[in-house]
């Protein structure tokens, strides 16, 4: 629904905004999708947004932003600081810390403890192998990263182990039905040592919400608006928690890209040095953009491979790199494009 505001008039004109990005700042007439390439201002535009939405008088305790980095949420809580002293209160997270800290607040409603831990990579790939182990599965136990790969994608499909099982069932694939008693034995042992991974997070939140209608009605009527970047990265289940969130209200705004590709033979810089983006592989570990200037490590959880069969211009830098880029329309549209590594698996850009 349409948001009822008396925009702030003082602080627009401060905030530096090109016409479209002013133009995207100022709409709050319903869901939103600011499509932009990189380096374009997109979280600048999201920023600004959040500051008008507080100096026009909504509760930062009432606004929802997420991020896919901890420290791109600190630093989107820093630089809104700036613009509007009064932010405190706002919900930053990522969608996991976001999951996280639901479900601490209410996931004993669905059995989860509010003192969970939560597992990382070698915590879960440990628990496999025992898990294998106790199968019978040893000597397969090299395997693990792979059953972590497979039990992390059904979870971010919202697939819990019963719901894993009787697809397997289905389908009768001996590999399949494999990967669910492995996928059951491990969130048992997880239950057992009162743990979640990144993956329930996001899985068990939506369970909260769809379970406990109380839960969801008050976090429906608290986030009065949401936001969410990078939001060409969101997976089902993410997709899916944003959707129910923001379900009432309806005020949802999301920035990204949906063309973030390298052509072949682009250097990726990884932490053994610089690599060919077409010898990178899942799990692999690169540096990349993380917002804001700043550069991190991710692990690839996922290569894409996307055709493409228009132009290409090469740009030799001040430095001496190369860089190719695709040309449109006789201008430098500022997305490379073949192949695109994502931290996961990602869905169509929609809102509702």
């Amino acid at each position: 629904m349409s948001l009822d505001l008396n925009l702030n008039p003082t602080l627009l004109p401060k905030l530096g905004l090109n016409p479209k990005q002013a133009e995207a700042v100022q709409y709050f007439a319903g869901p939103l999708l600011i499509m932009a390439g990189a380096g374009t201002g997109k979280t600048k535009t999201l920023t600004s947004k959040i500051a008008i939405l507080i100096a026009s008088g909504i509760s930062p305790s009432r606004i929802l932003a997420i991020t896919f980095t901890n420290k791109a949420a600190q630093e989107m809580q820093h630089r809104v600081g700036k613009l509007v002293p009064y932010s405190g209160g706002m919900w930053i997270h990522t969608f996991h810390a976001l999951g996280a800290r639901i479900l601490r607040q209410h996931g004993r409603l669905i059995g989860v403890k509010p003192d969970f831990v939560i597992y990382d990579d070698d915590d879960q790939k440990k628990l496999i192998g025992l898990a294998m182990e106790e199968l019978g599965f040893e000597a397969e136990k090299n395997k693990a990263s792979m059953y972590l790969s497979v039990i992390s994608r059904a979870k971010d499909d919202l697939l819990d182990s019963q719901s894993y099982l009787i697809n397997a069932q289905a389908v009768n694939d001996p590999s399949r039905l494999k990967a669910a008693q492995i996928y059951h034995r491990y969130q048992k042992k997880l239950s057992e040592a009162g743990a979640l991974d990144f993956g329930d997070l996001i899985l068990r939140t939506v369970e909260l919400l769809n379970a406990k209608e109380e839960i969801r009605d008050y976090f429906q009527e608290n986030f009065q608006y949401i936001l969410v970047d990078e939001y060409q990265d969101t997976n089902h289940a993410q997709y899916v928690l944003v959707k129910t969130l923001a379900a009432k209200h309806r005020n949802l705004c999301v920035v990204g890209d949906p063309d973030q590709c390298l052509p072949p033979g682009s250097m990726i810089q990884t932490e053994a040095g610089e690599k060919r983006i077409d010898k990178i592989r899942e799990g692999d570990v690169v540096v990349s953009a993380s917002g804001w200037g700043k550069t991190e490590a991710g692990k690839v959880n996922k290569v894409i491979k996307r055709p493409y069969s228009g132009e290409l211009i090469e740009i030799s830098t001040k430095g001496g790199r190369k860089l190719a880029w695709r040309l449109l329309d006789d201008s430098i549209r500022h997305r490379p494009l073949g192949f695109g590594l994502r931290s996961c698996h990602s869905s169509p850009l929609r809102l509702f």
